[in-house]
């Protein structure tokens, strides 16, 4: 998803994409798929076992929510907040995950930015890394929210704007 200034400049992206995980929790597809991205191309790389505990119960549809970019002179005018919310609206209406997920740094998730953004349970572990390739975190959290909690996101956005979503 693209936003875009009055002179049509892209000032923010963000991506989301959905995982079909009926037959694996979210840790067992980490294992293959972080494996797969980041230690088969740099053999120092070691993912390691014991992920986020959460993950090795969440199943289903699940939604990965990437970054979210914003251009530098629009940062800090209060955008991250309704932008993020807008892309996990739009990922509900899109796929009705039973998921959406993110990784977080620690520091972020310490100082509340998860909840505000709309993420709605949290683990102070992400993925395990015994050695992480050099791009990514060591303290990152598993941030996330169930479907539910997505609808709670939808009806309190909607009762602070002045809707009644009842």
């Amino acid at each position: 998803m693209g936003a875009y200034n009055s002179h049509d400049n892209v000032v923010s992206v963000q991506a989301a994409k959905v995982e079909e995980l009926q037959d694996r929790s979210l840790a067992e597809h980490w294992q293959q798929q972080q494996r797969r991205m980041f230690v088969d191309p740099n053999p120092q790389a070691r993912i390691g076992t014991t992920h986020a505990h959460d993950a090795y119960f969440m199943r289903g549809r699940i939604v990965y929510h990437g970054n979210l970019w914003l251009r530098k002179d629009v940062r800090g005018q209060g955008l991250a907040e309704p932008l993020t919310q807008l892309g996990f609206l739009l990922s509900l209406l899109k796929w009705s995950p039973d998921y959406l997920y993110g990784l977080m740094a620690a520091k972020s998730a310490e100082k509340g930015f998860g909840i505000r953004v709309g993420y709605r349970r949290f683990v102070p572990r992400g993925t395990h890394w015994e050695i992480a390739p050099g791009h990514i975190r060591h303290d990152d959290w598993l941030v996330y929210s169930t479907r539910a909690d997505l609808f709670g996101l939808a009806k309190t956005i909607l009762r602070t704007s002045g809707e009644d979503p009842e």
